[in-house]
């Protein structure tokens, strides 16, 4: 599924030039570095958003993170891989002004250096004016793969392991509660619920 979006910034700008594979090099821009924190060394990734034109240098801006927000509003997500998908598919992104002036197409990539330990907020109530949630069922496996083509640079595909959930009870954003439901070392069980909106997971080694 491709998403439509309308930019109107210039395309060409300042930024470091990162040269890729195949020395093909690309524009860096917004290269934003936080504080190295003790959460941040566990949570913390980098998004790395890459706009390719054609016949222009990609420009490739990174962002820090510490969860991944998941779109769950489209019919076709019902489960936790769906909705990654549907975060790093390429987008279409149109009426973008090159420095000539002439208006030209582009595609954004995203890919991730990922965090020890990655958590994932599923977005439960943005698309909703009532404020209401999205109240429909997401599936999430023990574990979860993720594929080399999501992650920056030469790696193996990675697998998490589900360690907890985090549940919010109530039908709007204003008020409700939450639970939270961790996997302890010595059980095997897996605590599965209906309506997460935080999944943990944790790389195994």
């Amino acid at each position: 599924h491709h998403h439509h979006h309308h930019h109107d910034n210039e395309a060409e700008g300042d930024g470091w030039s990162e040269v890729g594979k195949k020395s093909k090099s690309s524009i860096v821009r917004n290269e934003i570095k936080l504080q190295e924190t003790p959460m941040s060394s566990i949570f913390g990734g980098v998004m790395r958003l890459e706009l390719r034109r054609r016949g222009m240098k990609n420009t490739v801006s990174t962002q820090p993170f510490h969860e991944l927000q998941l779109d769950i509003h489209s019919p076709y997500v019902h489960t936790l891989e769906e909705a990654l998908e549907e975060f790093m598919s390429p987008r279409e992104i149109t009426g973008l002004k090159a420095a000539n002036g002439r208006t030209v197409d582009a595609q954004q990539h995203v890919t991730i250096s990922p965090p020890l330990v990655l958590v994932f907020h599923l977005k439960r109530f943005a698309f909703n004016e009532m404020g209401e949630k999205i109240d429909k069922f997401i599936h999430y496996p023990p574990s979860l793969k993720l594929p080399r083509r999501m992650l920056h640079g030469e790696r193996q595909p990675l697998t998490y392991v589900l360690r907890s959930v985090v549940v919010h009870h109530g039908k709007f954003l204003s008020g409700g509660h939450y639970t939270a439901y961790c996997q302890m070392r010595m059980s095997n069980n897996n605590n599965t619920t209906n309506n997460n909106t935080n999944t943990t997971n944790t790389k195994t080694s």
